[in-house]
């Protein structure tokens, strides 16, 4: 499908795209994915297997709410299979990248807002928004909108629960920028029931950060993180991903 750009996507108060468009403009992607290739590879897995985990059956259409720079949409692709994804953003710079790099015919690039997909309801099985919800103003609304669309959603979201997520997007210059921000789950499950729908699964997850040095990223992935996401607790506040599966009540 040919990208219309020339159209600007209903945008809410809070929404942050502008930094994004900025550094895809300067790199052709996000930075995330190559500042630390080790970190960022082992981090990436990790979120990837939330993915695998949490994606319903029967999951051959789908969208990709807020796909961005198009790394995550295409390891979805490989991941689970689907016969089609939809990938939209409002990020006219990081979809135009996307579409020039990667060209599987399964994925359709398009440049839309969470608030308005244009597609009607029931159009896909299911739904993506993976760490999108956080650099939204109205993350119930997205919400809503992805559960219209989709009667399964998967979300996977920094977790609230951390005490060094809040920190660091408090007092890291870069985490500001981005507008960083880590919802707690209760917030996140009071919008998907108020969107009209019900968490049927959910995890907690991931400790290796996408900045860190490749020998304690390999660390911390190989022996201490599989042993915190063993412990319910020190899992719940510990890890810094929340993810789960709703389905429309």
């Amino acid at each position: 499908m040919k990208l219309d750009t020339k159209t600007l996507p209903p945008l809410h108060a809070g929404d942050v795209v502008t930094p994004f468009e900025e550094q895809v403009k300067e790199a052709g992607r996000y930075h995330y994915h190559s500042r630390s290739p080790v970190a960022s590879e082992l981090a990436q897995k990790r979120l990837m297997a939330f993915v695998k985990n949490l994606w319903p059956v029967p999951g051959r259409r789908a969208i990709d709410i807020g796909c961005g720079d198009g790394e995550c949409t295409a390891r979805v692709l490989s991941l689970v299979n689907p016969d089609e994804i939809v990938a939209i953003d409002p990020a006219k710079a990081a979809v135009e990248s996307a579409e020039k790099r990667i060209t599987d015919p399964r994925i359709t690039w398009q440049y839309a807002s969470c608030y308005q997909i244009p597609y009607p309801d029931d159009r896909f099985d299911v739904a993506l928004l993976m760490g999108v919800l956080h650099h939204v103003g109205d993350p119930a609304a997205a919400i809503a909108e992805a559960l219209r669309v989709a009667p399964r959603v998967v979300v996977v979201e920094p977790n609230g629960y951390n005490p060094g997520l809040m920190l660091v997007n408090e007092f890291v210059p870069s985490a500001r920028h981005f507008g960083e921000k880590a919802y707690m789950p209760r917030s996140l499950r009071a919008w998907v029931r108020a969107g009209g729908g019900r968490i049927v699964r959910s995890e907690y997850g991931r400790l290796v950060s996408h900045h860190w040095p490749a020998g304690l990223a390999s660390a911390v992935d190989r022996f201490l993180q599989p042993a915190v996401e063993a412990v319910p607790l020190a899992r719940n506040v510990l890890c810094s991903e929340y993810a789960f599966l709703a389905e429309r009540a």
